[in-house]
């Protein structure tokens, strides 16, 4: 396990949300003040303004649901793993809830153009978690991660898959 006994309760993902919450907001002010041409269509603004919403109203949920429902901070520091709840539908439900957020933020700024920044921002968790939680999480909890990883998504939250 090396120098810790836990994961870190603030590791690579407060850097990662600080990125792509900052790389989105970038997007929609360069938007809003002319840096940026804007592709949009008219009759979807309110559609997209619509679904927006309830993105970020999702995402509120997800996040509520990983950081304060499941108590994941007392599990991290008990390194159990957690695979109830939310985490029975996503891996990394902290992490997407920023991730949905951000693209709710891309819907409502009406910026087509910014929805490039979305699977900019997926592929960037991937490889985020190969390479740091889940090298640690597969060496700690061995054949019942794994089984885990294969039933749940590691970003988007959708029903876990049965066991074959």
């Amino acid at each position: 396990m090396g120098e810790r006994d836990h994961l870190p309760l603030f590791g690579v993902g407060p850097a990662y949300v600080a990125c792509i919450l900052l790389t989105t907001a970038a997007g929609i002010a360069a938007t809003r003040i002319g840096m940026l041409p804007r592709a949009s269509v008219l009759e979807l603004e309110l559609p997209l303004v619509v679904a927006g919403a309830i993105l970020a109203a999702l995402a509120v949920a997800v996040w509520v649901m990983g950081a304060v429902v499941s108590k994941i901070d007392a599990h991290a520091e008990r390194n159990e793993l957690v695979t109830t709840g939310v985490y029975a539908w996503v891996r990394n439900p902290i992490y997407s809830a920023f991730l949905i957020a951000c693209l709710g933020a891309i819907l409502v700024a009406g910026n087509l153009w910014l929805l490039v920044l979305t699977p900019i921002h997926w592929l960037a968790l991937t490889l985020l978690m190969r390479r740091t939680e889940e090298r640690w999480l597969a060496e700690l909890h061995g054949s019942t991660y794994l089984d885990y990883c294969r039933r749940v998504n590691r970003v988007v939250p959708w029903p876990p898959r049965r066991r074959a």
